[in-house]
Order: C-alpha cells, then sequence, then structure tokens
C-alpha cells in the first residue's frame, strides 16, 4: 500500500471511528430535547415556514442565527422531531474532526502530526458528548477551524480566490456563537499580521484587503443588528458577564482541576466529574510533550507554538469572563488548540521512536488512541 492510500485509509478509518462513537446512544436520545435545542428547532422551523435572512434571533436570551439555518435541512425532511436535530450535530461534529486535519496541514505539519491531532479530535469526550447535543455553540469549532486553516493557506499562497474564502469563513464565524468574537479578534490580528509582513517585504496587500472586505460584507446584517438593537443582542452577556478581577481569578482556579482531575458536573455536558482528559490521553500528552523537547519542539514551530497558545486562551476566555466558568459549551472552542498540541506531541513522538523501529511511534499512539476511544 502507497503512502497516499495508507494516508487515505487513515483518515477513512478515523472519520468512521469518530461517527460511530458520535452515533452511538442516538436511540436513547430521541425521546428527549433540552429547551434550548428545542428554541433552535423552533427558531428554524419559522425559517421553513417564513423563509428569511435572519442574522440574530432575540428568543431564550439571544442567538446567532447561523445554526438554525443548518437544522433547517434536516427539519425540513426528517420532521419537527429529535432526530433532526441530533443528525445535524453529529455530521457537524465529523465534519470538525476533517477540519483540524485541514488545520494542522495549513500549518505545515507533518501527516503523522496532523492525522493524530484528527485522531484525538474524534475520540476527545468532550467533543464525541456534545456531538449529540443540537447546541449552537458546536458550529464555533467547524468554523473557526476551516477559518484559520484558510487564513494560513491564503497567506502562504496569495491567491485572490484564497484570500476571498478566508472572508467568507471570518464571516460565517461570527454567526455561530457569541464565543467566536474572541476568535474573530485573533483573527483579525494574525490578518493584520500577515499583511504587515507582507508590506514589509515589498509583497501587496490588495488580496488580504479583498478577503477582508468579504468578510465585512458577510457579517455587515449582524453587525447592524448589534448597533441597531444592543439590549437584544447583549443580553445574554448582560446576564453571565462579571467584571471584578477577584471573580476572574476564582474562575481559572475553578478551572486548574478539569484537565486531570475534576471535571465539570453538570450531567447534561459531562459525565459529572470527569476530567478533560481520560488516561491514555493523559499518557499521549506526556509521552508526547517528552518528545518535543527531546526533538527541540521538532514537530512544532515557534509560530505554531504561539498560535495554538494563543487560540486556546481566546478559546477559554470567554468562560473565565462569565458567573459559570464550567459550561462546557462557553469554553468548546479549547477542543480546537487541545487536538493540535496532543497530535503534534505525537508526531514527535513518532518521530522518536523511528529511531528504534520505523512502526513503533504509529503503533503506540494508535493504541493510546484506540484506548481512548
Amino acid at each position: 500500500m502507497g503512502t497516499r492510500a495508507r494516508r487515505f485509509f487513515l483518515l477513512n478509518l478515523i472519520l468512521l471511528v469518530a461517527f460511530a462513537l458520535r452515533v452511538h446512544g442516538l436511540s436513547a436520545l430521541l425521546d428527549s430535547i433540552h429547551y434550548d435545542e428545542a428554541y433552535y428547532a423552533n427558531d428554524a422551523l419559522s425559517l421553513i415556514a417564513t423563509p428569511r435572512l435572519q442574522p440574530f434571533f432575540d428568543g431564550n436570551y439571544g442567538r446567532e442565527g447561523l445554526w438554525m439555518v443548518l437544522l433547517t435541512p434536516a427539519l425540513s425532511s426528517l420532521g419537527g422531531g429529535a432526530l433532526a436535530i441530533r443528525i445535524t450535530a453529529i455530521f457537524t461534529g465529523l465534519l470538525t474532526v476533517a477540519a483540524v486535519y485541514r488545520l494542522a496541514r495549513a500549518l505545515g505539519w507533518g501527516t503523522t502530526a496532523a492525522i493524530s491531532s484528527m485522531a484525538v479530535l474524534a475520540t476527545l469526550y468532550w467533543h464525541v458528548q456534545l456531538s449529540h447535543l443540537g447546541m449552537r455553540a458546536l458550529t464555533m469549532p467547524l468554523i473557526g477551524a476551516l477559518a484559520l486553516a484558510a487564513l494560513w493557506f491564503a497567506y502562504k499562497t496569495d491567491k485572490v480566490a484564497a484570500w476571498g474564502i478566508v472572508g467568507v469563513w471570518i464571516g460565517l464565524l461570527a454567526y455561530t456563537y457569541i464565543a467566536a468574537r474572541a476568535w474573530i479578534a485573533l483573527a483579525a490580528l494574525l490578518w493584520v499580521g500577515m499583511m504587515i509582513e507582507r508590506w514589509r517585504r515589498g509583497g501587496g496587500v490588495l488580496r488580504p484587503l479583498f478577503g477582508l472586505g468579504a468578510a465585512l460584507v458577510i457579517t455587515a446584517p449582524l453587525v447592524a443588528y448589534i448597533i441597531t438593537n444592543p439590549a437584544a443582542a447583549n443580553q445574554r452577556i448582560d446576564q453571565v458577564g462579571i467584571t471584578e478581577g477577584s471573580q476572574v481569578i476564582a474562575n481559572i482556579g475553578a478551572w486548574l482541576p478539569v484537565p486531570f482531575t475534576q471535571g465539570p458536573t453538570d450531567i447534561v455536558y459531562n459525565l459529572p466529574g470527569r476530567p478533560l482528559f481520560d488516561l491514555p490521553l493523559t499518557l499521549l500528552i506526556g509521552l508526547g510533550g517528552t518528545a518535543l523537547l527531546a526533538n527541540r519542539l521538532l514537530s512544532l514551530s515557534l509560530t505554531s507554538l504561539i498560535f495554538i497558545c494563543a487560540l486556546l486562551a481566546t478559546a477559554l476566555a470567554p468562560a473565565l469572563v462569565t458567573s459559570e466558568p464550567l459550561r462546557w459549551l462557553r469554553a468548546i472552542g479549547i477542543v480546537i488548540p487541545i487536538a493540535l498540541l496532543i497530535g503534534a506531541g505525537a508526531g514527535a513522538l513518532d518521530h522518536t521512536l523511528r529511531r528504534f523501529h520505523q512502526a513503533a511511534g504509529v503503533i503506540l499512539i494508535g493504541a493510546l488512541l484506540a484506548w481512548a476511544a
């Protein structure tokens, strides 16, 4: 089997595993709907009954409109029950697994690191659990990963079409979830930095500006709504936001045990108390981290490392400035940098173990991820 054939086989195997984990237990979820899911479905049904472009829905403390649009095909074909909601969530989660691979490759990573990142997200319990629920927050990791992958790709190729695609994805990101605004700010900083770098090297900035224009056009309806209806658009922020530094520090303390010892207790989003990482992923983090240091960050360039740390910080920030910091949904974006970090460590681990046996790293990584699954 050639290299391309093996890569194609692994990618499809991971997607099949991701699908199996996300569809598992579906029948037990068809008799119940969370009230948030019901709100989304009712709004989506209203779009079916009266087709229109609506950037923001005021009900249930206000929600961006992309998820309702995504629900309409399944609701139209399968009816207004829970199945349509769950199917949409499952495939949104599945596409996110594929998007992580695209982001890793856009960062210039090798095949092992990129595939490992994809496999981590496929088996990460947090994302598996949320892929069973029809919440709009699930769109943030998907659109965010695609937007950032497109941004890195456009920077490397500098094609008009590539920058235009960046603008489309960034624009759509604004319609996913309120926490995505932090990622949009990060993308804007990266965008400006890339333009400055191109200008310093004597390159043009018209193509990146074209993409920026596309983003502004797409986000214009939502921005106009927020400006003209600030009370409705910001009611969720007013409800759960905090401003005191002591509360932020307390929230950071609440998150410290989450990775390895004590996770949230909310049964909707987590097995009560289950930490973010299980034993196999913890072992992979330790082994991969050691290999990264041994290889002097061979699989993770300094630029990638800074980018992932910034991505992690901006994904976690919305949870840290709210009154309930351990609500999984508010920090859902961290599943992307987590998958990338562990994937990069796995790539370095594979490189280290190849000194002893060509397939040793792949076997160990595969065994740990299968255990996690």
